[in-house]
């Protein structure tokens, strides 16, 4: 096999197990944030 493939391979698979964390980082966040401001809101 060659480097450059099992490189990719694991790529793909770091890819493929960090993918999930990342989406759900993200969904988390924009909650978070979206919560911010009707916290913000309440308090005006």
């Amino acid at each position: 096999m060659f480097p450059g493939l099992v490189l990719l391979m694991i790529f793909v698979l770091c890819f493929r197990s960090m993918a999930p964390l990342l989406i759900v980082s993200i969904l988390t966040y924009n909650v978070e944030t979206q919560m911010d401001k009707s916290f913000v809101n309440t308090l005006e």
